[in-house]
């Protein structure tokens, strides 16, 4: 009986588990393109010719205990982590949005490298507790 019971905790705090996994939904020009738990590496390719200049990527990021009222942040980086530009919002699954033409105008300036977007809010406190999003590759 005693090993039921620890079978069966073990059981329902694996399926607790799954249930606090932050997940996100990745937009282009307001069309869903990603749908993402974070456990596959998110790679975004986008040719340079067919972007337009109104062109937008929109994220919105979810997880089970989100905050409503928060400062929340994308952070858009090179693959040294120097802070390319940021966009801002308030509240945890809020949609923040970016132009991609923003991205061309750094990659014409000679920046030929992926660009790695990530998500913080006030409940991130350091460097390693942001969320890696997405990266994104222009040819």
């Amino acid at each position: 009986m005693k090993n039921l019971l620890l079978l069966s905790l073990l059981f329902f705090s694996f399926q607790a588990k799954a249930d606090t996994i932050p997940f996100c939904h990745i937009y282009y020009n307001n069309v869903k393109i990603i749908e993402t738990n974070f456990f596959d590496p998110n790679e975004l390719v986008l040719k340079i010719d067919s972007i337009q200049v109104s062109d937008s990527i929109t994220i919105r990021y979810f997880r089970d205990m989100p905050c409503f009222d928060c400062p929340t942040k994308l952070t858009i980086e090179n693959e040294k982590h120097g802070i390319l530009f940021t966009t801002t919002g308030n509240g945890t699954s809020s949609p923040l949005t970016f132009s991609v033409q923003e991205l061309v105008r750094i990659q014409k300036q000679g920046y030929n490298q992926s660009f790695e977007v990530f998500f913080s809010d006030e409940l991130t406190t350091s460097r390693t507790m942001k969320q890696l999003i997405v990266r994104i590759q222009l040819e």
